[in-house]
């Protein structure tokens, strides 16, 4: 409990306390929030997938699910087994469109997602003429959402689909040639497409003459909370004058982290006397909400956006944009460093570093 007090980020400003929603970006209630969550608890009381993980967990798990170099159709068969959306008899006995749920293949259990994709005989006789058969002999599943990178699982649903509606089987050999057929062909055409749109890449631009640019960035690690956070002050010249990396001991997300890195950008130039500005940051999420035009933000990290806007006052001239990472290399290689040190670094040692 009292890490998690911890990790509650703080204002240096006085707020006042308020309530607000914390299933939005914007800190406020909606009837469409709501009644996502209200089916999200059910599916959990359910037993879905990822129901006991941490929300940052689940993020990164849907976007492996989401990241796999398959056909669009396999990508999206996979997000309905995981959700359990398939037509499989387990499910349509609850919708009560049948009134019996055996699998049709081998008449012993009730045909769940899992059970047609994996514990059926028929579909273990196909995944033993793969690979990974080493890897999973002896498990049981309990739900796709360990198996959906598994690209012949959609082709072994196909036959058991073929079975039961046209009443006629294949051969497990025949659903494993065509798998291993399919994919070859699939990685030739990936291999083969021509790249037909050709992105400029995006290079860091001086500021205007006798102006300063500040880069800033930040770096998280999901798994540990650890972020790292830095700034890069360059001239008309393009000359680095000033540049400075921190270690982040926590952060609730890399939204929180790019946040804590703009503060402590700010700091940093007005202890340096830094007047005229530039600000760029590879982050349209805080760039977004630093320049909205609003008196009080309500979302859950809105009293730093408030901080941040304070700042601002305190300086003559400063724009704030987004750049493409591209433009933002430096920052970005010097917040990663952050991640591996201990104190806080500035010039030389992040010329040092720079010069590497």
């Amino acid at each position: 409990m009292l890490r998690l007090l911890h990790l509650i980020p703080l204002s240096v400003n006085y707020h006042k306390d308020r309530w607000m929603w914390h299933y939005t970006t914007n800190g406020i209630y909606s009837l469409k929030s709501g009644y996502r969550l209200e089916i999200s608890k059910k599916k959990d009381c359910s037993g879905a997938v990822g129901s006991s993980l941490e929300p940052r967990v689940q993020n990164a798990f849907w976007r492996k699910v989401w990241s796999q170099e398959v056909p669009q159709k396999i990508l999206y068969f996979n997000w309905r087994a995981i959700k359990n959306y398939l037509p499989c008899r387990s499910n349509l006995l609850k919708r009560k469109i049948i009134s019996e749920d055996s699998c049709p293949i081998c008449n012993v259990n009730s045909e769940s997602v899992i059970h047609a994709l994996w514990s059926c005989p028929n579909a273990q006789k196909v995944w033993k003429k793969v690979l990974f058969k080493e890897v999973f002999t002896g498990l049981n599943f309990s739900n796709y959402g360990d198996l959906f990178e598994i690209a012949t699982m959609y082709l072994s649903k196909y036959e058991i689909n073929k079975t039961v509606i046209e009443g006629r089987s294949c051969a497990q050999d025949v659903i494993f040639n065509r798998a291993h057929h399919l994919a070859g062909e699939y990685g030739s055409l990936v291999k083969g497409e021509p790249n037909l749109i050709v992105e400029k890449p995006t290079k860091w631009s001086p500021p205007p003459a006798g102006k300063y640019k500040l880069n800033v960035d930040a770096a998280f690690i999901p798994e540990t909370g650890v972020g790292g956070i830095d700034v890069v002050v360059r001239n008309d010249k393009g000359e680095v004058m000033a540049a400075m990396a921190l270690p982040l001991a926590s952060a609730t997300s890399s939204k929180h982290a790019e946040i804590m890195a703009f503060l402590f950008e700010m700091k940093f130039a007005w202890d340096a006397g830094f007047s005229s500005i530039l600000i760029e940051s590879d982050s349209q999420g805080v760039v977004n909400d630093v320049k909205k035009d609003e008196e009080e933000s309500w979302a859950s990290d809105g009293h730093l956006i408030d901080d941040i806007k304070r700042s601002l006052q305190h300086f003559e001239d400063v724009i704030i944009s987004f750049s493409p990472r591209g433009g933002n290399q430096v920052a970005h290689f010097l917040a990663k460093h952050a991640l591996n040190c201990n104190t806080m670094l500035m010039i030389p040692s992040c010329k040092a570093f720079l010069m590497k």
